[in-house]
């Protein structure tokens, strides 16, 4: 056995804890003075050199100290206790001791929007979570909240710490801000119903783990019959689906002659199941007379049109593989919880969830959600059953806006397909009225508001996308690219190729909208 620095890791557990693109801060003390000196090897003590800024900008433990620059100490800290109002502890384990310094200039950052953070902390939040417009989509509600005030905003994170039976803890995508005192969330992994008094934090984008393992209560199934021929496995006595399995859920088996092995379920009956065409192979005739049977649901995520159960699964926050490696590194390293889910998994004692070697990565009972495009195929997802499962080729492909757009409030941008597959500049072809909005990856739309961004990224399914025509797959895809404004930003259009490629870029440069008004 031999120990060696791992080349992958390139920043500290304080960048990861408190920067981007780990996670997304905002400053609560920017631009200060303040001065250093050295208290143990691993705790360093920070003061501010000109004011009391710490319990009024609701400084807490866990917050961020970045020392800019090339400054002496210079470096991210990790905020370990707030003494008062103008002092601070840190966490030097990294960096060693501070060596004592003054006159430095400071930022302190936190990833949390909205919350109960500690007693330095004045607000308490608690949510009302009613079902929403469907069943991937639920509504947050406070009374007297303050979402709009505090910047949440579409892609922060929704994380309920405690709930009934904890039904509802885990981690949310917040998709729409409604108002002071409502947010929607994509509720896909934890349909809801209604509960409240619930304890929740709303942080900026950023990376979370989360576990989640369902057990179903099996009733007696007498003896099972496994048919390669058909991929299914039936049941004597007792119902499948009245026991909870569904598309997706992993169901194993022991005891058996030859079928000792975990399937996953593609659809379920009541006597008969059959499995994703990928476990033909692994089944073996027989009838087993004494089989145990157990079965489980995760978190369902769909891999070339098969929904395939995953325990684990990683928010990416838009970032690369090698950064979503360093950030499961950091958590596997901690001798806490790291499950933002209901069950407790400390770190050091979790199994290795993504084995990394530059460029590609292979998880283990892992899906990374968000991961950036460009690394959407260097992926290789290991699921709950134990197989590995590849993505098709997704192209990915970033549509850049210049000024005018991004200061119009009303700008607004369609991704069409050129021309259907005939090509024969009819039908469907841009510029008619049954013209083709291009869908991203995920089935969605390419179609969006600008919000002020100065880019957006999509991915888009080379190999399997058919609308333009049954023979449109795997081919490369013309398309045109739209947007207008109201206050700036006139009507631009631009054309292009999504090819069987990476990092495919597009511009649009809008000219300034010129209104003028009647003298």
């Amino acid at each position: 056995m031999t120990h060696a620095v791992d080349a992958a890791i390139t920043a500290s557990d304080a960048n990861i804890l408190g920067g981007t693109p780990f996670r997304d801060v905002t400053s609560t003390v920017t631009a200060t003075t303040g001065e250093t000196s050295a208290t143990t090897a691993t705790i360093g003590s920070f003061r501010d050199a000109t004011g009391a800024p710490f319990t009024a900008s609701a400084v807490v433990n866990g917050d961020t100290l970045f020392i800019t620059g090339t400054q002496t100490d210079a470096g991210y800290y990790t905020i370990t206790s707030v003494i008062n109002a103008s002092t601070l502890q840190v966490d030097t384990t990294e960096a060693g001791a501070f060596t004592g310094a003054g006159t430095l200039d400071y930022d302190i950052f936190t990833p949390i929007r909205y919350a109960t953070k500690d007693a330095n902390y004045a607000s308490t939040i608690e949510v009302q979570i009613s079902a929403g417009a469907s069943a991937a989509v639920a509504v947050a509600s406070v009374a007297g909240g303050e979402f709009v005030t505090r910047g949440t905003s579409i892609g922060d994170t929704l994380v309920i710490a405690s709930s009934p039976a904890d039904a509802y803890t885990g981690v949310y995508s917040i998709v729409s801000v409604v108002s002071e005192t409502t947010i929607q969330v994509d509720s896909t992994d934890h349909p809801f119903g209604t509960a409240t008094g619930l304890d929740a934090y709303v942080y900026h984008g950023g990376m979370f783990l989360e576990y989640k393992k369902e057990d179903l209560a099996l009733a007696a199934t007498g003896n099972i019959t496994f048919a390669s021929a058909t991929n299914t496995a039936t049941r004597a006595s007792g119902s499948w689906s009245g026991d909870g399995v569904v598309v997706g859920t992993v169901v194993t088996f022991a005891s058996t002659a030859s079928n000792n092995v975990a399937f996953t379920v593609a659809s379920a009956g009541t006597t008969t199941i059959e499995f994703v065409s990928t476990d033909a192979s692994r089944i073996t005739d027989e009838v087993a007379t004494g089989a145990s049977t157990t079965a489980a649901n995760g978190f369902n995520r769909t891999i070339s049109g098969v929904v395939y159960t995953f325990n684990w699964k990683l928010l990416g926050n838009g970032a690369s593989l090698a950064n979503c490696y360093q950030f499961i590194q950091h958590q596997l390293r901690q001798t806490s919880d790291i499950d933002y889910g209901a069950g407790v998994s400390r770190g050091d004692v979790t199994d290795l969830l993504l084995a990394y070697a530059a460029p590609t990565g292979t998880t283990t009972n892992l899906f990374i959600d968000n991961i950036n495009a460009d690394d959407t195929n260097n992926v290789t997802y290991t699921d709950a059953t134990g197989q590995s499962r590849l993505q098709p080729f997704v192209s990915s492909l970033t549509i850049s806006h210049n000024t005018n757009l991004q200061n119009d409030a009303s700008a607004k941008v369609r991704v069409m397909f050129t021309n259907d597959d005939a090509g024969d500049n009819t039908g469907r072809d841009f510029g008619t009225s049954t013209a083709i909005t291009v869908n991203d990856a995920d089935g969605n739309p390419m179609a969006y508001d600008v919000t002020g961004a100065t880019e957006k990224q999509y991915t888009f399914d080379y190999d399997g996308n058919v609308q333009r025509g049954a023979t449109s797959a795997a081919t490369d895809a013309p398309i045109t690219i739209v947007a207008i404004g109201l206050q700036t930003a006139q009507y631009v259009i631009t054309t292009g190729t999504i090819t069987r490629a990476k990092g495919l870029t597009f511009s649009l440069v809008s000219p300034l909208e010129r209104n003028y008004s009647n003298p």
